[in-house]
C-alpha cells in the first residue's frame, strides 16, 4: 500500500512532503513525537535536526530537513499520513 505524507501549518493549504519510504518516516517520527496527526513547533527543531543528521545520506534527511524548514516558516505545523 502507497502512502503519503504531508505538513500543514494550521490556517493554510496542505503540502506534500516527499519520503522515499513514507511508511518507515513516519514510523519513526511516532516513535519520537507521537501518534499521527504530528503536531510540531519550535521545541521540536532540535529534536528534527537531530534525526536528520542521523539519517545521514538517506531519503529521510531531505524530509527532516524539510519539515525543519517548514516550522521556521511557519512556527507550527501538523504532519499527517493519507493512504
Amino acid at each position: 500500500m502507497s502512502a503519503n505524507l504531508y505538513w500543514k501549518p494550521a490556517v493554510q493549504r496542505d503540502t506534500v512532503l516527499v519520503s522515499m519510504a513514507p511508511s518507515s518516516f513516519i514510523g519513526m517520527m511516532e516513535s519520537v513525537f507521537g501518534g499521527c496527526p504530528l503536531q510540531l513547533g519550535p521545541d521540536e527543531i532540535g529534536r528534527l535536526r537531530a534525526m536528520e543528521v542521523a539519517a545521514g545520506d538517506s531519503g529521510h534527511a531531505k524530509t527532516f530537513a524539510a519539515l525543519i524548514k517548514a516550522l521556521k516558516q511557519h512556527t507550527r505545523i501538523q504532519v499527517y499520513v493519507v493512504y
